[in-house]
């Protein structure tokens, strides 16, 4: 919802200026949806959540940095063996290089940068407010964090010219591949004997 309503602030304006008709649709069914779930969000139960807005942690902050760390996202993961496996981030480690190289590519795309900031910035919050460094809450975040990477990668080797970008982007898609693999193995035998 946060990041929704970011998009609305960003693209509001020049949406309903052009496409007035097909907005004004597109909220009226989204209300529409909504209506059934309207009385459980209203109830004890439906609330029981938001309560943590009223009542937030002592060290919000940390929880929410906690969410953006290299040794949360990249090194060691949730330290609950049952989100994540011991040893595995939510990244791979070359995300330690892609992500930072993929945050620099934005300031030359301007309209990429405006809708995968916010996502950035907001996918922590929610997760912040009940525990630090949770792998399932993270789930949000990882599609903008493999967009940024990806945008590294293609960044950095399309800088190269010639048989030098050619050997990256080989070098680059086997060492995706070696993690992938290494992954696969760790989850499917030592993960499966861990639990």
């Amino acid at each position: 919802p946060l990041y929704g309503l970011a998009l609305v602030l960003l693209y509001g304006p020049d949406l309903w200026h052009r496409h007035r008709r097909a907005l004004a649709l597109s909220l009226a069914t989204f209300v529409l949806f909504c209506l059934p779930g309207l009385p459980h969000w209203l109830s004890p139960a439906g609330r029981a959540r938001a309560e943590f807005l009223l009542d937030p942690p002592s060290d919000w902050l940390g929880q929410y940095l906690s969410y953006l760390s290299p040794s949360f996202l990249v090194l060691s993961g949730d330290a609950n063996v049952r989100h994540s496996m011991e040893g595995w981030g939510q990244l791979y480690l070359f995300a330690l290089v892609s992500v930072p190289l993929g945050l620099l590519a934005l300031r030359h795309r301007r309209e990429a940068a405006r809708l995968l900031g916010p996502w950035l910035l907001l996918f922590p919050l929610p997760a912040a407010l009940t525990d630090p460094g949770h792998a399932m809450r993270a789930c949000l975040g990882l599609p903008v964090l493999e967009l940024l990477s990806a945008a590294g990668i293609v960044s950095l080797v399309r800088r190269l010219q010639g048989t030098a970008r050619t050997v990256a982007g080989v070098a680059t898609a086997v060492i995706v591949l070696a993690f992938a693999g290494a992954h696969t193995q760790d989850y499917f035998s030592d993960y499966g004997d861990d639990s």
